[in-house]
């Protein structure tokens, strides 16, 4: 059974929750997913973006970690591994011509 003091103390707190929130940002574009399993990190995956040339820089940070034990009669492969990647995207509009871009991880 809850006392009166801790009935109190929950109103309060569902009373100020409210006035502790900020407003959450628009999430624009979308959202990026890199399988970065060690078969398909040498693979450069496509990147999602907007079709319309624009001048942008971004930054993203990526980490995964991977536990793998497989045996067969011909091979064995025991991976305990992880992989954090830091990956810096410039791209450079130029009007009335084309779009450059540089990526660097």
């Amino acid at each position: 059974m809850m006392t009166n003091l801790t009935l109190s103390l929950l109103v309060l707190l569902v009373t100020l929750i409210p006035l502790g929130s900020s407003s959450a940002a628009v999430f624009e574009g979308p959202l990026q997913v890199k399988n970065q399993f060690p078969i398909f990190l040498p693979i450069d995956q496509p990147y999602l973006e907007s079709a319309s040339t624009e001048s942008s820089f971004s930054i993203s940070l990526s980490h995964s970690s991977v536990f793998v034990m497989a045996d067969s009669a011909f091979w064995s492969a025991h991976l305990d591994m992880e992989v954090t990647e830091l990956n810096f995207r410039y791209r450079k509009n130029i009007p009335g011509f084309f779009e450059v871009g540089v990526d660097l991880p």
